[in-house]
């Protein structure tokens, strides 16, 4: 029973392994620099076969960056800095390919590695492999979302990131715009115009000079811009960057265990006819895991049956000189520690400092002093009274 425990108790202790543990393993026979003993949050080989977004590449990046024995790219922190600069009407593209190792997971039990007194990882039988080398290759938009039918998409050349013995050849992609493969130099705009919104899967293959091709999948969601949506439904919009916005309002979840992160929304205007905003009506997204409404779609659920004709409400209180604030959660990563937030499903008293910021934002902006009004159909509704009654 002893010998099971200290086994158990060995193993935990692998698994909450720091870097630094495996700084007296013998690597010499390690054909790469970065080195994995195992996978605490997420195995990144699945990476390979799956639909990356953002997201999953900066997890990519995250764990790669931290695990480069060279220490060769920047942290992930300054890597993003670098990708939020310069113009936001283009879609930014992202490339990480890398040689990676992993510890082999029976090296422990067939007596090929082990801990010493000092709590290091140490390998036992120097003529056993521990390693084993596998590759990883993501391809993405460096964003989730995009508004606009007539997307220009660009591949920066400080984006593609190789620390690999292998150069890039050749890069093809497909937008999933009907017009196939297309060949994509570095710092060349790539314009691609979709025939209507929705998620939209990318497939990315690159060539290598040693004549391997690898493919990778991601996707982007693309949603109407406001002059699309004024050319389709003769709707108008305020324009005003809504996903540049910084929210600091932090909500008490205390009581939940877990941080006060502070969440993220998105809004828009839709302006009466008089093009004033002095009238204010606010919409709030109900529960929706996963931001299945967009804000059109948030929009639409107002539309009625007038007499046989659809007519929709928000048009109606539009042309009677009020205006629709229409407030949505999307799913965004959480900046402190990187990991994917389901704003549709998030909790409910961040949700409603959210829209405590929005009413400031809009209370700061709008003309006159015409009272707010808001609604907030199921979750929306208890979202919209949080505030009063905290």
């Amino acid at each position: 029973m002893r010998s099971i425990c200290s086994l158990i108790l060995t193993l935990m202790s692998l698994l909450v392994y720091s870097q630094e543990q495996l700084d007296f393993l013998d690597k010499s026979d390690m054909q790469t620099s970065v080195l994995f003993l195992n996978f605490p949050v997420i195995d990144i080989g699945v990476y390979e076969n799956n639909v990356n977004n953002y997201y999953s590449f900066l997890q990519a990046y995250k764990a790669i960056s931290s695990h480069d024995l060279q220490a060769r790219l920047p942290d992930l922190k300054r890597f993003k800095e670098l990708i939020e600069k310069g113009p936001t009407d283009v879609v930014k593209l992202g490339i990480l390919h890398s040689d990676y190792e992993v510890i082999k997971p029976d090296a422990f039990i067939n007596g090929n590695i082990n801990l010493n007194d000092a709590g290091y990882i140490v390998k036992l039988n120097n003529e056993a492999s521990i390693f084993d080398k596998k590759i990883l290759s993501i391809v993405t938009p460096l964003k989730t979302k995009y508004k606009g039918l007539q997307t220009e998409f660009i591949l920066e050349e400080h984006d593609v990131i190789n620390i690999s013995q292998n150069e890039i050849t050749s890069i093809k992609i497909n937008f999933n715009d009907g017009n196939g493969f297309v060949n994509v130099r570095t710092n060349t705009i790539i314009p691609v115009k979709y025939s209507e919104p929705g998620l939209k899967k990318i497939t990315t293959k690159l060539t290598f000079s040693h004549g391997q091709i690898r493919t990778s999948f991601s996707n982007i969601k693309i949603f109407y811009s406001s002059s699309d949506i004024k050319n389709l439904y003769n709707r108008v919009i305020q324009e005003l960057p809504a996903s540049n916005n910084t929210y600091t309002v932090a909500p008490n979840l205390s009581q939940y265990g877990v941080n006060n992160d502070v969440g993220k929304a998105e809004y828009d205007i839709f302006l009466s006819t008089d093009g004033v905003l002095d009238k204010p009506i606010f919409l709030i997204d109900g529960f929706d895991p996963g931001d299945s409404r967009d804000i059109l779609g948030l929009y639409d659920l107002l539309n009625f049956d007038d007499f046989g004709q659809t007519s929709n409400l928000a048009d109606v209180l539009r042309a009677q000189g009020f205006d629709i604030v229409i407030l949505n959660f999307p799913v965004c990563m959480r900046e402190s520690d990187m990991i994917e937030i389901d704003g549709g499903s998030d909790f409910i008293e961040r949700n409603a400092m959210l829209l405590v910021e929005l009413i400031q934002i809009i209370n700061n902006i709008k003309v006159g002093s015409e009272q707010n009004v808001i609604i907030g159909p199921s979750m929306g509704g208890l979202i919209s009274r949080m505030p009063s009654s905290a």
